[in-house]
């Protein structure tokens, strides 16, 4: 078993080298058995499952393995020196209890060093040096270098049995290897295993996680009523050893201290009990179902900033509420808050590292507490501070937006600042970019010095008013009030959802992996974007973040509104480039300057395209971005509109093999179906990058009624969902106007279909469409009234579901929500 760490970045040798300098060890196994070899193999596999499962709960993760070894990242030295004593310890448990006539003794030996990967083979000094050492290891020993050896002998007192000098010239590397015997008392190094019953109340069911001095499992309390399920947390010393048998004490009494102190708050779990039992310490705690901001982070790998928005609002208040009882919690991380599963609300657990303000820790005033880069460096030397919970934070909301674990994070040159990597730099806006920056600054000085401080920073870098200005925390000695409820919230500000959602939004909801793949097709040379959807879908919202994120590259970027344009421009093709030209030059701050380009026999389609090319891209100078929004009025014109797109289509295959042409990208929105008769060579809407938005999916409608602060059950959502779909706007519009309590569920369920309800505008706009064309009236009456997917002639098919009102079932039109479904039933005849 080979155990180390890797950041798989590619060098210029086709390497891919470590960024940091970790623990690397090679478990070599020693087989004395009389068992077929089929058989050993698989207890060898069995052992290497024991290992991973050991190495999970002390920090390791698994990064490669084959038949002879494992590969394993720690992030410090006396996690996986840990790790290993753990192990050997089990193994030789394992033996004595299960078969002592079949033995597998591991060689295990440590080395401080980097890897690096070739294919998938682990290399480099670390690993070659502690593969070395397997020679000078003896089955069942544990070997460490020297280097290993100085940074955990002041926190781990090994039991050393001889060491050795060594030198490896070849490698340049000359120190001496410290031999260990296992000092980890068995009875200590065993889970506990479902089942078991603690002090006649408590049945352990499974296990939850593991830290260097706890395992925390999910048991049933058999004393209240129904048996619900609650959380034990059993701390245990790594190895047993006066000093560190005293600091496991030290923090079982800590953190039952601080949960008693705390007391009841919604967002930090409940201390139920804490009992000694056969010399071994238990807290119990009451359970939150939900899942870790780590798991979160895992399946989504980055938030959209409006998320990490209403993540940071969260957590300020959760740390306001602690720091006024005089707590600094001190290990902050994503494993460590819980998103529970009701509401969706944090929970901020493990208080077993905190810190009270009045007296100085029973851990001792220099003893660095936390996790490695979320910890900031005053606390990793033993002197943490309110503001060291605000860098935590501050960490674990760049780490959301990025998808980067902090050790990936840079700074820098200054080594003070954090270094916003692109493109996530673009899509997170100043302000918020800065506050994070300022929470996550390496100088305590900057930081903010309190929570409040930086929820009043909050407040000014989102739009709305979203943020209350008052934390609702409770006071050291007053009552306790549910804090922070949907009904504590009515202050809160909610955008009316009109028109696109602005940039810095909350509300916006992503709909991957579009927003991505428009991202990376605008920055192609000569790049053409077609954004389709019916009409209130998100299409001008989508162009407006495409044109965002361009500017954020130092592109320029421009939005043509076709609907700004006078009735007459569009009556013949000379005015109307013309006015396209203009248009263009005046959001480029240029002027217009037509007349030396609009001269000659040349025709207008000529003209228009010697303007962009010999001034509007010249002048520019960089890559230019056009967003063409509502282009379907266009469609209007045929004559106007054969000769524009052909000459978008001649830019866009231009700029294949002309770097001038490469500049421009062109993004076209329309929400109709393309009627006019045009060339299939001559068209743009069979070329460049296709994207039709689709409703929202339930998943996305749920997070939408969160951020509203609306708690509904699963039967609730089920009602909202069966009559509005994942239509955008009837969501969002809904959404509001429930979010600021204008009307609850109930209400909402009974009105939408009147005449005076919240959709009366959305819904008789349809119907005076509806009512203006009769076939296609009589058509959609058909469809509402078919008791399955109807097929209808394909053309008014099309139609119907430009304007929104119907959704394919294969070659089937069916209505697109239960909403217009009843609404226009009793409406249309057909």
């Amino acid at each position: 078993m080979l155990i180390g760490a890797d950041t798989k970045t590619e060098a210029a040798d086709g390497s891919i080298p470590i960024e940091n300098i970790l623990a690397v060890a090679v478990f070599g196994v020693d087989v004395q058995s009389r068992m077929p070899p089929d058989e050993s193999v698989h207890l060898i596999q069995n052992d290497f499952q024991l290992i991973q499962k050991f190495c999970t709960h002390y920090g390791g993760q698994t990064l490669f393995q084959n038949a002879d070894y494992l590969l394993i990242s720690f992030t410090t030295a006396a996690q996986s020196v840990t790790s290993a004593l753990a192990i050997q310890q089990e193994m030789v448990t394992r033996d004595q209890s299960q078969w002592p006539n079949h033995r597998y003794h591991y060689r295990i030996t440590i080395h401080l060093g980097s890897v690096s990967y070739e294919g998938e083979i682990p290399k480099g000094t670390g690993v070659e040096i502690a593969t070395r050492l397997q020679a000078e290891t003896k089955p069942g020993e544990i070997c460490i270098s020297e280097d290993i050896y100085d940074q955990v002998r002041d926190y781990l007192k090994l039991k050393i049995s001889r060491s050795t000098l060594l030198e490896f010239t070849d490698l340049n590397a000359r120190f001496n290897a410290y031999h260990l015997t296992a000092g980890i008392d068995p009875q200590l190094s065993q889970f506990l295993e479902p089942g078991v019953t603690l002090v006649n109340r408590y049945v352990i069911q499974q296990i939850l996680g593991s830290g260097g001095f706890s395992r925390t499992y999910c048991a049933k309390d058999t004393q209240r009523p129904g048996q619900p399920e609650c959380v034990v947390k059993h701390f245990i010393p790594p190895v047993k050893e006066p000093a560190i048998i005293a600091k496991s004490q030290a923090l079982f009494h800590n953190e039952a201290a601080v949960l008693e102190k705390l007391g009841k708050h919604p967002q930090l779990p409940q201390l139920l009990a804490y009992f000694e039992a056969a010399g071994q310490f238990f807290i119990v705690e009451e359970y939150i179902p939900g899942h870790t901001l780590s798991r979160e982070f895992l399946e989504r790998h980055q938030l959209p900033q409006s998320e990490v928005e209403f993540l940071l609002w969260d957590l300020l208040h959760i740390l306001a509420f602690i720091h006024q009882h005089q707590v600094i919690h001190r290990d902050i991380k994503p494993s460590n808050i819980i998103r529970r599963a009701t509401d969706g609300r944090l929970v901020l657990i493990d208080f077993g590292a905190v810190k009270q303000f009045e007296t100085l820790s029973t851990l001792g005033s220099t003893i660095a507490i936390g996790t490695t880069g979320y910890a900031p460096p005053e606390q990793m030397s033993g002197q943490p501070h309110v503001s060291s919970d605000l860098y935590a934070v501050g960490i674990v909301c760049i780490q959301a937006l990025t998808g980067l674990p902090p050790t990936e994070m840079t700074r820098t040159g200054s080594g003070y600042d954090f270094c916003w990597p692109e493109p996530v730099k673009s899509q997170v806006s100043p302000k918020f970019r800065g506050l994070l920056t300022r929470m996550v600054s390496l100088n305590l000085g900057m930081r903010y010095a309190r929570a409040e401080a930086v929820l009043a920073e909050l407040n000014t870098t989102t739009t709305g008013d979203l943020l209350p200005a008052v934390p609702p925390v409770r006071m050291v000695g007053s009552p306790e009030p549910e804090v922070a409820t949907a009904h504590a919230l009515t202050h809160i500000g909610f955008e009316a959802p009109e028109g696109q959602v602005p940039i810095d939004s909350p509300f916006y909801v992503e709909r991957p992996p579009i927003e991505a793949d428009c991202y990376q097709a605008v920055l192609k040379r000569g790049a053409l974007i077609r954004i389709k959807a019916p009409r209130q879908m998100g299409k001008t919202s989508l162009l407006s973040r495409i044109l965002h994120y361009a500017q954020g590259q130092n592109y320029r970027a421009v939005t043509l509104y076709f609907q700004q344009a006078d009735y007459g421009i569009f009556q013949e093709l000379n005015g109307f480039l013309q006015w396209f030209c203009a248009s263009v030059a005046e959001a480029l701050d240029l002027e217009a300057n037509l007349e030396p380009y609009w001269q000659g026999v040349l025709g207008s389609k000529d003209k228009c395209d010697k303007y962009f090319r010999k001034y509007l891209l010249a002048q520019v100078g960089s890559p230019l971005v056009l967003g063409l929004d509502e282009v379907d009025l266009v469609f209007q014109y045929p004559q106007v509109a054969t000769d524009f797109f052909a000459l978008l289509r001649a830019w866009h295959e231009k700029s294949k093999n002309d770097p001038v042409w490469q500049n421009l990208r062109l993004i076209i929105v329309h929400s109709k179906e393309v009627y006019v008769p045009l060339n299939i060579n001559q068209s743009p809407f069979n070329v460049g990058l296709p994207v039709e938005l689709p409703e929202l999916t339930p998943a996305q409608v749920r997070d939408l009624t969160q951020r509203h602060r609306l708690a509904w059950s699963e039967a609730e959502f089920g009602q909202f969902m069966g009559l509005i779909g994942g239509h955008p706007y009837l969501v969002r519009q809904a959404l509001y106007e429930m979010g600021r309590q204008k009307l609850d569920l109930a209400e909402f369920l009974g009105s939408a279909t009147n005449e005076d309800g919240i959709y009366s505008d959305h819904l008789r706009r349809h119907l005076t469409n509806l009512q203006g064309d009769p076939e296609l009236a009589s058509t959609f009456a058909q469809v509402m009234r078919a008791p399955k997917p109807l097929r209808v002639e394909t053309n008014l098919a099309f139609r119907l579901r430009s304007m929104g009102l119907v959704k394919f079932v294969g070659n089937e039109i069916t209505p697109l929500c239960h909403l217009y479904r009843q609404y226009f039933s009793d409406r249309l005849r057909g």
